[in-house]
């Protein structure tokens, strides 16, 4: 999976779970955001076809986290991190988006949940940390 926007997960030592994160102030991802990724078409015919059947009621059910189980199947198959592509233009969607997800009270969460749930379903946690980036020399270059 090639994505822009990454995102990880971490071991809440506490609670004993995984939780969803921003990932702010670190440079690890373990997630890309769905929204604007790339991927094999066959992921989207296994994630439709192939993917448990309570992955998709889950996701149907709470209208989030195809892209925490689109990431969770890219991991299982490939064995391997996303790889993001950061740009330095930032959609800023503050006053603007008026249907986001993420202004949903507990919408954090939520996605913890997703991927306790997801950890349960697989057996394991598939999903694995990267460091690596793409830094395009073109994000250097301004539109106009």
């Amino acid at each position: 999976m090639v994505g822009f926007l990454g995102r990880n997960h971490i071991y809440n030592f506490k609670d004993k779970k995984w939780i969803y994160s921003y990932g702010t102030g670190e440079c690890k991802v373990s997630l890309a955001l769905t929204g604007c990724s790339f991927f094999h078409k066959t992921y989207m015919y296994l994630y439709s076809y192939l993917m448990p059947k309570e992955v998709r009621e889950m996701v149907d059910r709470i209208k989030d986290c195809e892209d925490i189980a689109m990431n969770f199947l890219a991991a299982h198959l490939s064995r391997k991190p996303p790889m993001i592509v950061p740009t330095k233009y930032f959609f800023d969607c503050t006053g603007r988006c008026k249907h986001n997800l993420s202004k949903k009270g507990g919408w954090m969460k939520e996605r913890s949940f997703c991927i306790e749930f997801l950890t349960r379903i697989y057996g394991y946690l598939p999903l694995l940390y990267t460091t690596s980036r793409a830094d395009p020399v073109a994000a250097e270059i301004p539109f106009s």
